[in-house]
């Protein structure tokens, strides 16, 4: 498979399977994003309202890839692009502002990620007109990472008794989820000869990421989300 047929994060094809699973994203992204404004006063005072501002760019990353790809036919790489380096710095910004012992890590894989990212660009996969999978690879790594980073802090607290009462728990399974499940879809893109494999996969993934999303907006109490 050529690398320039492979977008990241959503797989684009202008056929209308794809056409359906990209309007499906978008549809998705919103319900979430309007569960989280209708829920947003548990978690206000908290960190966790950022997560909105992301859910709200994350909508329109997707409406804009939508209307760009299908509607004016034209190359999205660049908007899922700028869309992958905003969504993997936020999620470890977000791991690192709540774990303690482990802070020091997140904040090298911050470094880390945004240099190979910048050098990906200049270097190697060179433009942000083609799919940059190599920081894909890496930053659905580094997301694990630190969604397993956090789990383990939880585990070792108090948080425990109330763990699925916290909105964090429901977005760090989310994300772990879905990355574990694009992780080895991206490893394996150049070796893989049936596009469709791709959206077939993403698309329950997107599900189940934003299901825990949801959930957590819904089953989580103001008081835990500190």
């Amino acid at each position: 498979m050529e690398q320039e047929t492979l977008l990241v994060l959503h797989t684009h094809n202008y056929d209308i399977p794809f056409m359906l699973s990209s309007y499906i994203f978008s549809i998705l992204a919103f319900i979430t994003f309007f569960v989280g404004a209708l829920t947003y006063n548990k978690y206000k005072n908290s960190f966790l309202k950022y997560f909105l501002f992301y859910l709200l760019y994350e909508f329109l990353t997707e409406l804009t890839g939508y209307y760009t790809g299908f509607i004016l036919i034209k190359n999205t790489f660049f908007i899922y692009n700028v869309y992958l380096l905003v969504t993997v710095i936020f999620f470890l910004i977000l791991f690192r502002h709540y774990v303690t012992k482990y802070k020091n890590y997140l904040n090298f894989m911050l470094v880390v990620y945004f240099i190979f990212y910048i050098y990906n660009v200049l270097f190697i996969q060179k433009t942000l007109q083609v799919s940059q999978t190599y920081s894909v690879i890496l930053g659905s790594i580094f997301i694990v990472i630190g969604s397993i980073i956090l789990f383990i802090e939880l585990l070792n607290s108090d948080e425990i008794l109330r763990i699925n009462k916290l909105l964090l728990f429901w977005i760090s399974i989310g994300v772990l989820l879905f990355y574990s499940g694009i992780l080895p879809i991206y490893v394996m893109a150049n070796f893989l000869n049936y596009r469709g494999l791709f959206d077939y996969i993403l698309l329950p993934l997107n599900i189940i990421m934003y299901g825990c999303f949801i959930t957590g907006f819904i089953v989580s109490k103001k008081e835990y989300n500190l």
